[in-house]
């Protein structure tokens, strides 16, 4: 009966003929599937040169020592006097208009009288007054497409009145100068006040007339 030793002596040279030929193939297959090497050149980067520049040495200028003090300012008695101011002379003046006299008024550049305020007046139904200048619109500047801006000059009291208005610069058609005027009982306003009391003043109003 051959024991376990005897079988492998057996079987040896058959296992170690196998895997000489499984090796052999394991290498060829290796060296097939992985890509061929090289190696890289590479060098050491040479080091960069810095110049050193000699810097030559400065001279120091000499130390000046100490200074000397100003010497005082003298008084000269005898020195001419010379005259540096243009002479002014009290006799020699414009004469000017007189000032008006208190509580005058002034006209401003339109021939109205100027009143000063502090506050302007205000408008209380501008509403009313867009719907009443579109019915007095006439008819046939605005069946036309023509417009303008008619300027207004309006007198209004303490109270808010109007006390009277003019036309300030006629439009182009004299119709809607006409219609402009035609506003005037139609406007209401709240007076203008020049600190705390209510004033009568000179206002432009610009009334534009155009098609929509």
């Amino acid at each position: 009966m051959l024991t376990a030793n005897d079988r492998l002596k057996q079987r040896f040279d058959g296992m170690l003929a196998v895997s000489l030929v499984l090796a052999a193939a394991l290498h060829v297959l290796l060296s097939e599937l992985f890509p061929e090497m090289s190696a890289v050149s590479w060098s050491i980067p040479a080091e960069e040169i810095i110049d050193v520049v000699r810097i030559e040495d400065i001279e120091l200028p000499a130390d000046p020592g100490e200074l000397s003090r100003p010497s005082m300012p003298v008084i000269s008695v005898d020195a001419p006097l010379e005259q540096t101011l243009p002479t002014i002379r009290f006799d020699e003046y414009v004469k000017l208009p007189p000032p008006p006299d208190a509580g005058a008024e002034v006209a401003d550049g339109n021939g109205t009288p100027f009143t000063p305020y502090t506050v302007a007046p205000e408008f209380l139904n501008a509403r009313e007054l867009r719907c009443a200048l579109e019915k007095a619109y006439p008819p046939a500047l605005r069946d036309a497409g023509l417009g303008a801006t008619v300027s207004m000059l309006i007198n209004i009291d303490e109270e808010g009145k109007i006390l009277g208005a003019r036309i300030g610069e006629p439009a182009a058609y004299a119709a809607l100068d006409r219609a402009a005027l035609s506003l005037v009982d139609v406007m209401r306003f709240r007076p203008a006040m020049n600190q705390d009391r209510y004033v009568a003043v000179w206002i432009a109003l610009p009334l534009t007339f155009q098609v929509r």
